[in-house]
């Protein structure tokens, strides 16, 4: 069994990630800023070592890759550390918040895909299916409009479900700061990590499906609530980001034929089947696929070097300069 070390042991690492890592890997070592909960941690899942010192924790069992659940603030230090070993890392997104940054990194990578990012919904069935059948039927010519939706909001449905170590306790790596780009002004820096941390999945979608994208308008109603539009050659483009109650994540193409394709997903934290609507003018096809867990198939690719679904740090760099492209309309 491959080995793997862990850094960040808060809600989103408990209970999304832990049940697959413990199937697919063996836990070497723990790390978290928090007494308590590393304690408690440690002994829950037989870990033999723990430290709240990270330098420590790269230290110790070099031979395990890594995998990064920490505060937005402190990720990006960490990765710093991380990616001079020679071993495969995962880190949730968002880990770095400015385009400088990232190529910092990419300055110091030991190969290509060293670091792979948590955007797991590009492991859907049917978004690997739509990417694949686009290329196939060579129809990204023939697309007049297409539209990304995500509904992002209530992402751990009936909370008191999960069990997981909760003790309270609010620290956070004393190293731990978020970089902002400099055009973003101060009383925008809330908004964008709001933006960054919800929506860059539908960046990094898009980018999955289409490149050099043109940002054209960027507006907002409030901080979880956004409406982007933009153009790739001549595909219109449009993202639409937003809270509302149901979590949803759906692709829908708008053919030159008048052909429609939609792909609909639901909240990934569940066994969930996913869709494909094919809609013409006399008839309607549906494709769906069978239940799956897509965080499963995201931890159980992290030492696959080639990967289709994976984003790695130049991909992140691809997305974060979209963002940031976007948001100079609004400064």
């Amino acid at each position: 069994m491959k080995k793997i070390k862990l850094i960040g042991l808060g809600k989103l690492l408990q209970v999304v990630h832990l049940p697959h890592l413990k199937k697919f890997y063996c836990i070497t070592s723990c790390c978290d800023p928090r007494n308590k909960l590393l304690k408690s941690f440690k002994e829950k899942h037989q870990i033999d070592f723990s430290t709240k010192n990270v330098n420590i924790f790269f230290k110790k069992n070099k031979d395990s890759n890594i995998f990064i659940c920490s505060s937005r603030g402190s990720s990006y230090s960490i990765l710093k550390k991380a990616v001079v070993t020679n071993k495969i890392i995962f880190c949730e997104k968002p880990a770095i918040f400015n385009v400088k940054d990232a190529k910092e990194l990419a300055s110091k990578i030991k190969f290509k895909n060293q670091i792979k990012f948590g955007y797991m919904t590009r492991y859907d069935q049917s978004v690997v299916f739509l990417k694949k059948y686009l290329k196939k039927k060579k129809l990204n010519s023939k697309i007049d409009r297409i539209e990304f939706t995500l509904a992002n909001n209530s992402f751990y449905q009936n909370s008191n479900k999960f069990d997981y170590i909760r003790t309270h306790e609010k620290n956070d790596f004393k190293f731990s700061k978020i970089n902002y780009p400099k055009f973003v002004k101060s009383n925008k820096k809330i908004m964008y990590h709001v933006f960054l941390n919800r929506y860059s999945h539908v960046i990094n979608m898009a980018n999955f499906f289409f490149k050099k994208i043109q940002p054209i308008s960027f507006n907002y109603k409030n901080i979880f609530n956004y409406n982007l539009k933009a153009r790739c050659k001549n595909i219109s483009i449009i993202l639409n980001c937003n809270n509302k109650k149901k979590y949803l994540f759906k692709i829908h193409l708008y053919l030159k034929n008048r052909n429609q394709i939609i792909c609909r997903m639901r909240n990934p934290i569940n066994f969930y089947s996913s869709k494909i609507i094919f809609i013409g003018s006399s008839k309607k096809n549906i494709i769906k696929f069978d239940k799956k867990n897509i965080f499963k198939d995201e931890i159980r690719n992290i030492p696959v070097k080639k990967d289709f679904s994976s984003t790695d740090l130049y991909g992140v760099i691809e997305d974060l300069s979209l963002v940031q492209n976007f948001w100079k309309l609004v400064n």
